[in-house]
């Protein structure tokens, strides 16, 4: 999926630090839903991070030395499974060979065959998308050196008048393009007025025993969502994006089957207001994730 995402920016304090950010999957081979904890240093109490359900797997960002706890469902003091992140591990399970899901716990291990394989000729690079995984198919520009460029006409500028980008890469691993102007000021101003009654507090993908939404302290911005067929702007806006992506813009759209894309995401950033370093992806029991984002600037950082 392509994620539209668009920022009013302030300055704000720097969010909380660690020495290293890392990557995770988590999964839970068993047939048990499990309250998941992130346990802090120096005995203090563990912070709630949402259910993990029966035979299935999340993703998270973290950090090296972090520990999680998870909890029986019913009785929390009972620990039925518990780790601290390092250097060399990229997943962790609980597996409960009696209960756990037999294809899942089959692909669980031959993952882990495959992702050691991976990592070793990739220079140490994890693998942490879903497996099995198959080609990516839809288009990406090339990024062979940084301040190649790539030049872009469309037809889809504002008020329906033709542009031409020029889209240049600052970082070949990952893939990271920029261009200049891709919004107008009008556009940048009705996007803002089109969110500002929408804002609520930013969430993560995580959510409690009955669905409910649980907040993070690693994400203190708000935000809110705009659809594409809000109105012709928005409309064009999408189409401009997949101009410069080069894919047809049917898929940007969030209504299957060809909709690929999430609705556009508006963020605001006020005051101490900050989300953590992370891993912009998730891995979800589908192999429909995340491949690339689009953040499009509705003012300048102070």
């Amino acid at each position: 999926a392509i994620s539209p995402s668009v920022h009013d920016q302030h300055s704000h304090s720097n969010p909380p630090t660690a020495s290293q950010a890392k990557a995770i999957k988590v999964r839970n081979l068993s047939s048990r839903r499990l309250h998941e904890y992130w346990v802090p240093k120096g005995g203090r109490e563990p912070v709630y991070q949402g259910v993990i359900e029966a035979n299935s797997e999340t993703t998270t960002n973290s950090y090296l030395t972090h520990t999680f706890r998870f909890t029986d469902l019913k009785d929390r003091s009972v620990v039925v499974f518990e780790f601290t992140v390092n250097e060399v591990q990229d997943v962790y399970a609980y597996v409960d060979n009696k209960t756990a899901d037999p294809y899942r716990l089959r692909s669980h291990f031959e993952e882990l065959e495959f992702a050691s394989r991976y990592k070793e000729e990739h220079h140490g690079r994890p693998w942490l998308s879903y497996y099995p995984h198959h080609p990516l198919q839809a288009f990406t520009w090339p990024a062979d050196y940084i301040g190649q460029e790539h030049h872009i006409f469309t037809d889809n500028g504002p008020d329906g008048t033709s542009m031409n980008f020029t889209l240049r890469c600052v970082c070949v691993r990952p893939r990271v393009f920029e261009a200049d102007f891709l919004l107008s000021q009008t556009e940048a101003d009705s996007i803002i007025e089109l969110a500002k009654n929408k804002l609520r507090r930013s969430g993560v993908q995580a959510h409690g025993e009955n669905g409910e939404r649980v907040d993070s302290d690693t994400r203190t911005s708000r935000n809110a969502w705009l659809p594409r067929q809000t109105n012709a702007m928005i409309d064009r806006i999408y189409r401009r994006v997949a101009d410069i992506a080069n894919i047809p813009h049917e898929h940007l759209s969030h209504s299957p089957p060809e909709g690929l894309a999430e609705n556009m995401q508006v963020v605001h950033y006020t005051g101490s207001a900050y989300y953590a370093s992370h891993h912009d992806w998730g891995v979800q029991d589908s192999p429909y994730t995340r491949f690339a984002t689009a953040l499009l600037y509705l003012n300048d950082p102070e």
